[in-house]
C-alpha cells in the first residue's frame, strides 16, 4: 500500500530550497528524502518512505517507486558510510502472522532494489515488524494508512 504525503513527486526535488529538510509528518517520522534532509540525519533518525507503491497485498514495488529508491540510492552512493536499516510495518487488519510476512516481503523489496543499484549488503539490513509498531490508532482508516509504511532507519553516518 502506498499513500503520498500530499507533496506529491516535489520531495525528490534536490533544488527545493522552500522544503525543511527536517520536516516530520504527523507521527513524527522525517519526510524528506534529500540530500540535505541525511547531511542533518543523527543515528536513530527514522524516515518514512512516503512515495513508494506495492500492488495490493503484495510485496511487489510499482515502478512509480523507483523515483523515490533512486533518491534514496543516490544518498547512500554519496554518503559511504552511512548504514541504514530497512523497516516494514503494516496496520492490524489481517491475521498478525500474514501482516508479519508481509512487512518483512516489503522491507526486502526495497533493500533487494537498493542491492541491485549497487549498495552493498554490508551497509544494510531489513526487517518487518507487521502490525506491532504502529505509529497512529489502527481503528481508523486515517490511523491505519500512516501504520503502513517502509521507513529508513539510520544504523551509523
Amino acid at each position: 500500500n502506498g499513500n503520498t504525503n500530499g507533496n506529491g513527486l516535489d520531495n525528490n526535488s534536490k533544488n527545493n530550497s522552500q522544503t525543511d529538510p527536517n520536516e516530520t509528518d504527523a507521527t513524527g517520522l522525517k519526510t524528506q528524502i534529500t540530500k540535505a534532509a541525511f547531511d542533518n540525519a543523527e543515528i536513530g533518525d527514522r524516515f518514512r518512505l512516503n512515495q513508494i507503491y506495492f500492488e495490493f497485498n503484495s510485496s511487489e514495488l510499482l515502478t512509480i517507486s523507483n523515483i523515490q529508491l533512486d533518491s534514496l540510492y543516490n544518498i547512500l552512493s554519496e554518503k559511504p558510510s552511512l548504514r541504514i536499516e530497512i523497516r516494514g510495518h503494516t496496520d492490524n487488519i489481517g491475521s498478525e502472522g500474514y501482516n508479519k510476512k508481509l512487512s518483512v516481503e516489503r522491507a526486502a523489496s526495497v533493500y533487494n532494489y537498493l542491492l541491485e543499484k549497487g549498495i552493498p549488503k554490508t551497509r544494510m539490513k531489513y526487517r518487518g515488524f507487521g502490525p506491532n509498531v504502529p505509529v497512529a490508532d489502527n481503528n481508523t482508516e486515517q490511523g491505519r494508512e500512516l501504520n503502513r509504511r517502509v521507513e529508513i532507519f539510520i544504523v551509523e553516518i
